[in-house]
């Protein structure tokens, strides 16, 4: 009996001392992971859809200055005043001056004087090449017209011989087409036009060649300095726009200072 109250009492002493223990763990605060994660943004940050690219057409040279120069094919006749820029190759050595054509016509190329006035670039280039010759073996030599002296006339279109020409006081449109080796087969002889002044706002005048040359139309145009004659081969119906895309790109070609023996030597092919 007395067994069964110790083992008793001892039952009742380790119930009283666990309870505790396990309610304390129980009710105990635990540490816990966030119910909510951070989470990346549901919208990221991208790159720009478009791009900025180069421009897919190029600016080129105006159509109107390359046919220009294909059709400035005249030769340029050199005059008393006219400065030309020398280059003259010797071996490796290579001297580049400015020469004025003096009053004698003449022009100093290196340690000869070249017959210049009332020739062509060209023509002044073969005589300097063949006189050096006598002198220098290996050298070769470019003349290149930096600034003309005296006053010009241009003439465009369907003639011969279109370029630039010398004008003289009373000098008629008839004269400087004949200096021009005439028309040609595909001019339309009745629309020849005289552009004179500024060519932003130019004055036109209107020719009948085919008047003219038949007598019908005794009136022949005094010209004046810097005009320019066209002949076309068909009519053409808004003058201002011709002038500006082809008229003048191909004064300006023709004008100084050219850039280049290239463009000096086309002029003679």
């Amino acid at each position: 009996m007395t067994r069964i109250k110790i083992g008793g009492i001892i039952f009742l002493l380790s119930f009283l001392f666990l309870v505790p223990l396990v309610l304390a763990e129980e009710l105990s605060p635990k540490a816990e992971e966030p119910a909510v994660k951070a989470e990346e943004p549901a919208v990221k940050v991208e790159e720009p859809a478009v791009k900025v690219e180069e421009p897919a057409v190029k600016a080129e040279e105006p159509a109107a200055k390359i046919a220009a120069i294909k059709d400035a094919r005249a030769v340029y006749t050199v005059g008393v005043g006219d400065v030309l820029t020398i280059r003259l190759r010797e071996g490796v050595k290579l001297s580049e001056y400015d020469a004025t054509v003096m009053s004698t016509g003449t022009i100093v190329i290196s340690f000869i004087e070249v017959e210049a006035a009332g020739h062509t670039i060209p023509e002044i280039r073969e005589q300097a090449q063949r006189e050096l010759g006598k002198y220098i073996r290996d050298f070769s030599v470019d003349l290149i017209p930096r600034e003309w002296r005296e006053k010009k006339i241009f003439v465009l279109g369907e003639v011969e011989k279109p370029g630039v020409y010398n004008f003289a006081a009373g000098m008629t449109a008839m004269q400087v087409l004949a200096l021009a080796g005439g028309y040609k087969d595909s001019a339309l002889l009745k629309d020849m036009r005289i552009i004179r002044g500024n060519l932003d706002n130019p004055e036109l005048i209107r020719v009948n060649l085919k008047a003219t040359a038949k007598g019908r139309d005794a009136k022949d145009v005094l010209l004046a300095q810097n005009d320019v004659i066209f002949v076309p081969r068909s009519a053409i119906g808004d003058w201002n726009a011709f002038i500006k895309l082809y008229i003048r790109p191909t004064v300006e070609v023709l004008s100084l200072p050219l850039s280049g023996a290239a463009t000096i030597q086309s002029f003679g092919k």
